[in-house]
């Protein structure tokens, strides 16, 4: 393109100049010519002036034409003019071997008794008639302008090669100039590609103070400006925290971003997009396990296409929360609820006043551990909501060793009730820096767990053991044991494994969801291990800051 450019622009110039040089030709050849007939007029009217001061185209012939032949204006040898005298249209004398001449349309208007005209330049023949006095006689002369040809050529000549140099010259310059002036163009030309094709901006230096200097400064400041653009659109996008993607007409990802490449290692299918839901603006999709909220927004293209960018918000997490929510919703009103029903129906009956004395106390104790079981529960509720969402309070020293015991110790009874035996395997002290109040409920919940749920007579065994970065915490029985399939949520709330067994001993389904929560908010966590029929052991590890 620039090629066809500079081609133009010198083909430009090099008819400018032919066309200027060839006026001037004109106009310099025509001027030749006009004074050469002028000047060839201008002499005819003096030998005639001259021959006319003498009478002689009064008197004979004879002297006449003894006087023609004799003036240098038809000299043969110094002219190319030949003359000729007529009578009655026929040659009797002249300059021209032969006597052999033609007549033109201007000899002719003279014979003819009319005056002489003038040729305009090369287009009619140069001649001058003239009738005498002497009955009959004409003088005709012309000129052959063999010296005006003869001296054009040399000017023509002349002309050509001045021409010709003057092509050469104009070549040059017009190349010269068309360099000059196409440099900063494809410098243009060349930084606009690489800012369409690969968004790089490379300034170019301004060197003229004319328009295309001006120019130039202009368009470094709009590419400056250009990329400062993309370059904070580019962030924007890169630090947008949701999954973006722009598609072409065909439903190709042309543009994504990084939150969008670190959920989808593969793009996904374009129908979850595209042709399941072409006219919404706003819609929920499934991909796998996941749930996202869609926002459709159409926008052009390069060359005028459309494209349509899409915004994805993972609404998986609030969704888990929300069923989280509902589900925990029905685990507390079925937990009050009956309770609640046990106290209303039992109250009812007391009411009636029909019981004796024994069975009303019964009734009463009824009333009163269904009471203790809501109040447990609302207890435990409030704690755990606690535990999860209040900031961690000042952290203090505590020695695991005989925090264990001494719980251990206050739970005696209960061990006794079970002939349970108690198995310490304790270091001497061990300092933990931590909130003391919530390390001991964790001991408690696991402990009181070990003793619901085992069996007479056996054995629960408590230790201590380092660990990197801190220490764990163990609790392990000969008790029930509890099946693979309930390992996985035997942490969440309200969850029980044996409904029944757990209402029997009080159990409100959120001691290990304590423990759970107790644990995550330290940094550390809980884990089992458990066979059915032969005991579990529950294993807790807690960070240590002291270390």
């Amino acid at each position: 393109m620039r090629r066809h450019l500079m081609i133009k622009l010198m083909a430009l110039m090099m008819g400018l100049v032919l066309l200027i040089v060839s006026v001037v030709g004109l106009l310099l050849f025509t001027n030749i010519a006009l004074n050469y007939n002028q000047n060839f007029y201008a002499q005819m009217e003096d030998l005639i002036g001259r021959a006319e001061f003498l009478h002689l185209h009064e008197g004979k012939a004879e002297a006449f034409i003894d006087f023609i032949s004799r003036q240098e204006e038809v000299n043969p040898l110094t002219t190319d003019r030949h003359y000729y005298v007529l009578k009655e249209g026929v040659v009797v004398s002249g300059n021209s071997y032969g006597g052999i001449m033609e007549k033109t349309k201007n000899l002719k208007k003279v014979l003819k008794g009319e005056p002489s005209t003038r040729a305009f330049i090369f287009f009619e023949p140069l001649d001058f008639a003239y009738n005498l006095k002497t009955e009959g006689y004409t003088l005709y002369i012309i000129d052959h302008r063999t010296a005006l040809f003869a001296s054009m050529k040399d000017y023509l000549m002349l002309f050509l090669q001045a021409l010709l140099a003057g092509a050469v010259l104009t070549v040059l310059l017009s190349f010269l100039f068309s360099k000059s002036f196409l440099v900063p163009i494809r410098r243009l030309t060349q930084s606009a590609k690489e800012m369409e094709q690969e968004g790089i901006f490379n300034q170019i230096p301004a060197t003229t103070h004319d328009e295309v200097g001006e120019l130039t400064r202009v368009f470094n400041a709009m590419g400056h400006r250009i990329t400062r653009n993309l370059n904070t659109l580019q962030v924007l996008l890169e630090n947008i925290p949701k999954p973006l993607f722009a598609v072409n007409e065909q439903g190709t990802i042309v543009q994504t971003n990084e939150a969008f490449k670190r959920l989808f290692r593969t793009p996904p299918p374009k129908n979850l997009f595209l042709e399941e839901h072409q006219e919404e603006r706003r819609f929920l999709i499934q991909i796998e396990d996941r749930f996202f909220h869609v926002y459709r927004t159409p926008f052009l293209m390069e060359k005028g296409k459309e494209g349509i960018l899409f915004l994805l918000d993972d609404i998986t997490e609030a969704e888990a929360l929300e069923n989280e929510r509902k589900q925990f919703v029905a685990n507390v009103s079925h937990e009050l609820k009956t309770p609640l029903t046990v106290i209303k129906s039992y109250s009812e009956t007391l009411q009636e006043g029909d019981l004796d004395e024994q069975t009303a106390k019964r009734f009463l104790a009824v009333i009163e551990k269904n009471t203790d079981h809501m109040n447990n529960t609302v207890s435990q509720l409030l704690e755990l909501s606690k535990t999860e969402s209040s900031p961690a309070a000042a952290k203090e020293p505590l020695d695991l060793s005989e925090a264990i015991l001494e719980i251990a110790e206050a739970m005696h009874l209960e061990f006794a009730k079970k002939e349970l035996q108690f198995i310490p395997q304790l270091p001497q002290k061990r300092i933990l820096l931590c909130e003391p109040d919530q390390v001991r409920r964790v001991i408690i919940n696991l402990l009181s767990n070990s003793v619901k749920y085992s069996n007479a007579g056996g054995k629960i065994e408590v230790a201590l053991e380092e660990a990197e970065g801190g220490v764990l915490f163990s609790v392990k029985d000969e008790g029930i044991g509890i099946d693979q399939k309930h390992i996985p949520f035997l942490f969440d709330k309200f969850y029980r494994v044996d409904k029944a067994r757990s209402r029997e001993t009080g159990g409100t389904g959120l001691g290990l969801s304590i423990v759970r929560a107790v644990a995550e908010k330290m940094g550390g966590w809980v884990r089992v291990e458990s066979t059915l029929g032969e005991g579990s052991c529950f294993t807790c590890y807690f960070p240590d800051e002291t270390n």
